[in-house]
């Protein structure tokens, strides 16, 4: 391997040796449709006996096992030369296609590499392969020298790529159609431009939903989903954490999630949780904390913690219901007691009354209380009552009024008065 600096630029760093064995892919394998088999290089049946290959990084003549990936340290500008080796673990030659490519991260944050075809815009296009196929031997391998060409205004920090062997096989599917299949392996690229880095992670769209539970004092479930963005320049790994806060019932902790690692500068990956035992408190508040840590072995300071909230209303809709169905049927209740009172009241026959002196008497006894009034109790009352055929005064008691001298010689009156 050697390395050449263009005329006014110093390469910097060192290679960064790790002792691992081999490495048969730097990222997952991955199966890739392409649109038609005319437009793609020659395929192999689907039939062939099965094939096994990989790379890793090299020396000019052999391979190199000291090394798990291709990780530079560079100045802009600079230019960095370099060997893959590609082997075929088969019995039978094999033809693999050769290209370079930008790295991503995936929804999930894995790491990836464009397609074929797809242009690449960074580290992947300053790259250049010698030789864009191979033909391998049985259980053999080929050395095959890049070239990696710096820009010169390349920007700070951390820029990854990956280096894809693959190989195209044809496949029939249901509607007799002709596609090609294309498997890959490849091996990691990773560039360190020199100049301020800016390690930096971010939490983005985070949302907090809330479902109750059907029992009336029974807890629910809150479902938080959050984006991890890497705005920074540096690739950064991350443990995370969520928690739950309600206004009423305490915070709940969610169960242990995995740790992100190598989140490119760019690049982000979603995450989503369900926190149980949430207890329908009015309000719940979801928070996400991040812990990021440098992916490289070389330092990276200003690593800060990163802490994000979002609330939601979790109200014990359940419990609330039940509250008003007892109301409603306290209501209702009262109502039907007071419309049978007055119905009972309307179908009564109406009783006879006796007239007891001043007082009233019915069936359900006296409705006055006032005692009754005995007439012969009370004193005399005379009545002066001139009749016109008499003269005589009308005693109501019986006693006899007293004589009066008859006028002009009259008669006396009669010897028995009227009496009442």
């Amino acid at each position: 391997m050697s390395f050449t600096s263009t005329p006014g630029h110093r390469l910097r760093g060192a290679l960064r040796k790790t002792v691992v064995a081999f490495v048969l892919a730097g990222f997952a394998l991955t199966a890739l449709a392409v649109s038609a088999v005319a437009a793609t290089p020659p395929a192999v049946p689907a039939n062939a006996p099965h094939i096994t290959f990989g790379v890793q990084p090299a020396l000019r003549s052999e391979p190199d096992s000291t090394r798990a990936d291709f990780s530079y340290s560079a100045t802009p500008g600079a230019r960095i030369n370099d060997y893959i080796a590609v082997r075929n673990y088969a019995l039978a030659p094999i033809t693999l296609q050769t290209y370079a490519g930008d790295a991503f991260n995936g929804p999930t944050g894995a790491f990836d590499v464009l397609r074929r075809g797809q242009k690449s815009k960074d580290l992947g296009a300053w790259i250049s392969l010698t030789r864009p196929s191979v033909t391998i031997p049985g259980r053999s391998f080929v050395i095959i020298p890049f070239r990696i060409q710096l820009p010169a205004n390349a920007l700070p920090g951390d820029h990854d790529a990956g280096i894809v062997a693959a190989i195209i096989t044809q496949e029939l599917r249901s509607n007799r159609n002709k596609v090609a299949v294309e498997e890959r392996v490849g091996a990691r690229v990773r560039i360190r431009v020199s100049g301020p880095l800016k390690p930096e992670l971010s939490v983005r769209q985070l949302k907090t939903a809330y479902t109750g539970s059907l029992t009336p004092l029974g807890s629910g479930r809150a479902k938080v989903t959050y984006e991890i963005v890497n705005t920074g320049n540096v690739v950064l790994s991350t443990t995370q954490r969520v928690e739950v806060h309600a206004l009423i019932g305490g915070t709940k902790q969610a169960p242990a999630l995995p740790a992100v690692t190598s989140l490119l500068p760019g690049s982000s990956a979603r995450e989503t949780v369900t926190v149980n035992g949430v207890t329908p408190g009015i309000k719940v508040r979801a928070t996400v904390v991040l812990d990021p840590k440098s992916s490289s072995t070389e330092p990276v300071t200003g690593l800060v913690e990163v802490r994000k909230s979002a609330s939601t209303w979790a109200v014990p809709w359940t419990f609330l219901g039940l509250i008003v169905l007892l109301l409603l049927l306290f209501v209702a209740l009262r109502l039907w007691l007071r419309r049978r009172s007055r119905k009972r009241a309307a179908v009564l026959p109406e009783q006879p009354r006796e007239l007891v002196g001043a007082g009233v008497k019915g069936v359900g006894g006296p409705r006055a209380t006032a005692a009754p009034i005995d007439l012969r109790d009370a004193p005399s009352i005379e009545v002066d009552v001139r009749d016109p055929a008499s003269e005589n005064v009308i005693d109501l008691l019986g006693k006899e009024a007293p004589e009066a001298d008859p006028p002009d010689g009259g008669s006396p009156p009669p010897a028995n008065p009227t009496r009442k």
